[in-house]
């Protein structure tokens, strides 16, 4: 996971190698289906290869919310107002063109719904972001 700062984006004086140097590296994450942020700047990842979810602090400090095999590609997440984690998983890794032709596809199709604690292993959590 990358990042860069918003007023080096828009400062049109930078060329595109000055650009490229203002990138850095937060974290080594595996393939990610999605992810959504809480108003306490946590990332949450919905790691696809394990079927997990797991929550990357400002600090860079890392942990798993849940792990679950259901977690069938994990997409789209979003926290409501309530502080609760909502992931759909679409099985996408179960299509023919991802899975040697074969479609295992199966209904239903799941959406989860994850009450988020205060904190997790000292990451304090926090709420959805509106607006």
């Amino acid at each position: 996971m990358k990042r860069i700062g918003v007023a080096d984006l828009l400062d049109m004086a930078l060329t595109d190698d000055q650009l490229a140097q203002k990138v850095e590296i937060v974290a080594e994450i595996p393939s990610i289906g999605g992810t959504c942020m809480d108003t306490r700047g946590n990332i949450y990842l919905a790691d696809a290869e394990n079927s997990q979810i797991t929550v990357l602090s400002p600090s860079g400090k890392r942990a798993t919310l849940v792990q679950d095999h259901r977690l069938i590609s994990p997409d789209a997440l979003f926290i409501d107002r309530n502080r609760r984690l909502y992931v759909p998983c679409p099985q996408l890794q179960k299509l023919a063109f991802l899975n040697d032709g074969r479609n295992e596809v199966q209904a239903p199709f799941l959406v989860f719904s994850i009450p988020l604690p205060d904190s997790l292993d000292g990451i304090p959590l926090g709420t959805g972001v509106e607006g």
